[in-house]
């Protein structure tokens, strides 16, 4: 089904912005997350997404569980699917973690959420525990009370640990700084918001063997020898953070 959306976007005249071989392809859609598309009208217009984050986080939904508890709203003179509010909240915390809360926008959008809906703060706990993301909700649930005076559930659990990274966060925004995704700092607080060691192994093994575009276009291997990215990839992270170091 993801092949052919795919097509059906490029026989429309959408250009793909990643120019991928078979093999390419593959691992692409095995350990990431969407395809973007570009048009004369500009740059990525649509994005085809058929998981949440790319594997490396290590956070993995049940897409499939989402669908059946999606629920049906009225869109214009129709209606259309949509997921369920406690699914978009947890969905909107990751996102705006990955983003590391970069714009003030991601703790709104999570507030108007709050408000506007009557979310189950039970199920969310657990579905956030089951996924092992209980920190990224807390810190996403104080920082909309730090900025915008939102409470904060009985179910949703503090840490010592959560109390920091939110004050680190809550600086960054007031300082209007922006992280760099590629750097070492970047994945030190990836880290430090996972609160399983397990999560926090996964994610680690995942970066560093996990090929992506950028090696498939810093080096051209045949298809037999396909696996070797993987040590490509590990040369290329060294690297990145010795000249940042």
């Amino acid at each position: 089904m993801l092949l052919a959306a795919k097509t059906a976007l490029l026989e429309l005249g959408y250009l793909s912005s990643l120019d991928l071989s078979a093999s390419e392809e593959k691992a692409h859609i095995a350990s990431g997350y969407e395809y973007t598309f570009n048009s004369e009208r500009g740059r990525n217009l649509v994005e085809l997404k058929w998981e949440i984050l790319p594997r490396f986080y290590s956070v993995r939904f049940d897409i499939d569980a989402m669908f059946d508890r999606a629920i049906t709203i009225d869109f214009g003179d129709g209606s259309v699917r949509t997921l369920c509010a406690e699914d978009l909240f947890l969905i909107s915390c990751v996102h705006a973690a990955k983003h590391v809360w970069s714009e003030l926008s991601l703790v709104c959008d999570l507030a108007q959420l709050v408000k506007t809906q009557s979310l189950d703060w039970e199920i969310i706990s657990k579905r956030a525990s089951e996924l092992g993301i209980e920190r990224i909700v807390a810190v996403n649930v104080l920082l909309t009370n730090k900025f915008l005076g939102l409470p904060v559930p009985a179910e949703i659990r503090a840490h010592p640990e959560t109390s920091h990274i939110t004050q680190h966060v809550s600086s960054v925004l007031a300082a209007g700084e922006e992280h760099d995704a590629e750097s070492s700092s970047y994945f030190k607080l990836m880290m430090r918001l996972r609160e399983r060691w397990t999560d926090r192994v996964r994610f680690l093994l995942r970066l560093a063997f996990t090929p992506s575009a950028g090696e498939w276009a810093s080096v051209q291997l045949p298809a037999l020898l396909f696996p070797l990215y993987r040590i490509v990839r590990v040369v290329r992270l060294a690297r990145r953070f010795a000249s940042v170091g």
